[in-house]
């Protein structure tokens, strides 16, 4: 195991231990009933504080992920583009080296 590696376990416990805790005692603190009712629709859900508390940063944790990864879909076109393009040159490069033809485009 490298350093950086360990590094990255430690602080991931260093970082991730705290959060549990505090998740668990918002948990523990919170665990009287709300309603939920959303206006289309009739009637309602009975749930815990904590849980919808806990369902809507989830949402927005995945919300946001999907977002990050739609704006990046042009970078990474460009990242293999390029990588298609550093193969070809390296190809031709190749060849022109042995003294051979690079073929036609």
């Amino acid at each position: 195991m490298t350093l950086s590696t360990w590094i990255m376990r430690v602080g991931a416990k260093l970082i991730g231990l705290p959060v549990a805790v505090a998740v668990v005692l918002f948990a523990v603190s919170n665990r009287h009933l709300v309603d939920i009712a959303l206006w289309p629709f009739s009637g309602g859900l009975a749930m815990p504080v904590y849980l919808v508390t806990l369902l809507a940063l989830l949402l927005g944790f995945v919300l946001g992920a999907v977002a990050m990864w739609l704006s990046a879909g042009r970078l990474r076109r460009r990242a293999r583009r390029a990588e298609r393009t550093a193969k070809s040159l390296g190809r031709d490069l190749a060849l022109a080296e042995s003294g051979q033809d690079a073929p036609a485009r």
